[in-house]
């Protein structure tokens, strides 16, 4: 018997939980206080953890004023560059996988860490 993927379940319960998470005052008050840290956050993520960074980078860019980039892990590792010219201290690199661990995303995770 062949077991569907969860994946499947997950994608689907994303535009609720998306739309909840970005529609709660509080944590439009917590990107405030989350953009008083940092000046940028750079998002890794592929399928769909690739498309709900996609929509937290406009929350957290109108909400904690914050340059926010979002990139597969191939496109991070290899086209990353503006990372170099951020302040390390000031900058958060992020890599996210709905499923698991994600090799991709832990080797553009090393590499930001390089």
């Amino acid at each position: 018997m062949k077991q569907e993927s969860i994946m499947w379940e997950y994608i689907s319960q994303e535009p609720d939980v998306l739309g909840h998470l970005l529609e709660n005052p509080r944590i439009a008050e917590l990107a405030g206080r989350i953009g008083k840290t940092l000046d940028c956050v750079y998002f890794v993520a592929h399928g769909s953890s690739f498309n709900a960074a996609m929509t937290v980078s406009d929350f957290l860019s109108r909400n904690a004023k914050l340059r926010v980039y979002v990139y597969t892990p191939a496109n991070f590792r290899y086209n990353a560059a503006s990372l170099a010219q951020e302040a390390a201290d000031r900058t958060l690199v992020a890599a996210i996988s709905q499923t698991g661990p994600s090799s991709g995303a832990i080797d553009a995770l090393r590499s930001a860490k390089a």
